[in-house]
């Protein structure tokens, strides 16, 4: 059963062109569009790292959020699997999400109530 806290992402490959509902997230590109199989580093404010995967497109990331870490924003860093090159870096403000948000080439799929809008 999943933790209603979790956040569930879904990762769709893309970059930033998409608009925010947040001034706080942030999505930079470094020049490589990412690729069907990437690998996903999300933190938070403090580094302590969440998870840390190999994804390829459609498939689900899971931040675990079961003692309330997330409290503002999530850092995330995609990096491109064959040579470790960093290629998107998103912030993610979990104060103020809605489901189906995109955020570069990660998509919310879920979130507990507290944290949805």
């Amino acid at each position: 059963s999943e933790n209603p806290e979790d956040l569930t992402f879904t990762y769709i490959g893309g970059n930033c062109d998409q608009p925010f509902n947040s001034q706080q997230d942030k999505c930079e590109d470094f020049g490589v569009v990412p690729s069907t199989r990437s690998r996903v580093t999300c933190k938070d404010d403090d580094g302590e790292v969440f998870d840390s995967e190999t994804v390829t497109i459609g498939d689900k990331l899971t931040i675990p959020n079961s003692s309330n870490t997330l409290r503002g924003v999530l850092v995330c860093d995609i990096f491109e699997t064959r040579n470790n090159e960093k290629i998107q870096t998103l912030n993610i403000d979990t104060t103020s999400l809605s489901l189906k948000d995109v955020f570069g080439s990660l998509r919310l799929e879920s979130c507990d109530d507290e944290s949805c809008l």
